[in-house]
C-alpha cells in the first residue's frame, strides 16, 4: 500500500530567527521518531513557507496560498488533506509536528471510507467543542440528553483514503472557512470546528482506541503509538522525553 504521512509548518514573516530554528529542531525529532520508532518508510510531505527548516527524508511543498492569520492557517490544514498532491496516495495520515510516534505506527493509516481520529477526553458537547456554538443552556441540554454515541475528536491525527474521503475533506474545509468568516479564533482552532460537523452529521468517523495516543501523562505502555504535547513548552518536554 502506497501510505504518505504530511503535517503542516507555516511560519509569519515576523517570527525570529530562534524560533525558526525550534521549529526546525522540532521537524527533525518528530521526523526520526516517525522514521526509526514508528517503522514509516514511505513518503513524508511538509507542506511550509519554510522549506530550508525541513530536513532530509521529508520532501517540502509549498502551501497553495499566502496565510495572513492564524485563521487562514487552521484553515490550510484541512486545505492541505485534499492536496493535489496526496491523490496519488492510497493512504495519508495528518500528524501535528508536537507529536513523537513510540512505537510502529502503520495500524494508523485508514482502511475504510471514513476519517479516522483520535478520541478526545473534552465531551462533544463542552464549550471547547461543538458547545462552544451553542448557548449555555443548549449545551446542558444536550450534555444530558443527547445521546447519540459519539465521542469528541481530537485532530492531532487524521487518517483518511483520498479515493473515498473526498467529499469529506471537502466538507470539512467549507466549514472551517465558513466558521472563521464569523470569528477569527476558535478554544481548539480547527479541533472545535471538526466537532461541530461531527456532531451536525457533515462526515462520519472512526476512533483510533483511546490508548494509542497519549496527551499527558506520557509513558510506554503495550498500546500506546503516539505521543502528543499540547503545551507550551512542547519542544522542550519532546527532547526530554525522545527515544532517540
Amino acid at each position: 500500500m502506497n501510505r504518505c504521512i504530511v503535517a503542516l509548518l507555516y511560519v509569519f514573516d515576523v517570527v525570529d530567527d530562534d524560533r525558526i530554528g525550534d521549529a526546525g529542531e522540532m521537524i527533525d525529532l518528530w521526523c526520526r521518531h516517525v522514521r526509526e520508532i514508528g517503522n514509516h518508510s514511505g513518503d513524508i510531505r511538509l507542506i511550509t513557507n519554510q522549506p530550508d527548516v525541513t530536513p532530509a527524508g521529508i520532501e517540502p511543498i509549498a502551501p497553495p496560498r499566502e496565510c495572513r492569520s492564524v485563521a487562514d492557517v487552521q484553515t490550510l490544514k484541512a486545505e492541505t488533506l485534499c492536496a493535489q498532491e496526496l491523490g496519488k496516495y492510497d493512504s495519508v495520515l495528518y500528524l501535528d509536528l508536537d507529536i513523537l510516534a513510540v512505537s510502529d505506527i502503520s495500524s494508523l493509516f485508514a482502511g475504510a471510507e471514513r476519517f479516522r481520529v483520535g478520541r478526545s477526553s473534552i465531551p462533544l458537547f463542552d464549550r471547547r467543542h461543538a458547545g462552544y456554538f451553542m448557548s449555555p443552556l443548549g449545551r446542558r441540554f444536550r450534555q444530558w440528553f443527547v445521546t447519540n454515541g459519539k465521542a469528541a475528536a481530537n485532530t492531532c491525527a487524521v487518517s483518511y483514503q483520498p479515493k473515498f474521503a473526498d467529499q469529506s475533506v471537502r466538507c470539512y474545509t467549507r466549514t472551517l472557512k465558513q466558521a472563521y468568516h464569523h470569528c477569527d479564533v476558535f478554544p481548539l482552532g480547527d479541533q472545535t470546528i471538526f466537532n461541530w460537523g461531527l456532531y451536525r452529521d457533515m462526515f462520519d468517523v472512526d476512533y483510533y482506541p483511546s490508548e494509542w495516543i497519549q496527551h499527558s501523562n506520557w509513558h510506554m505502555t503495550e498500546d500506546v503509538k503516539l505521543w502528543h504535547f499540547p503545551t507550551a513548552n512542547r519542544l522542550q518536554i519532546m527532547k526530554q522525553r525522545s527515544l532517540i
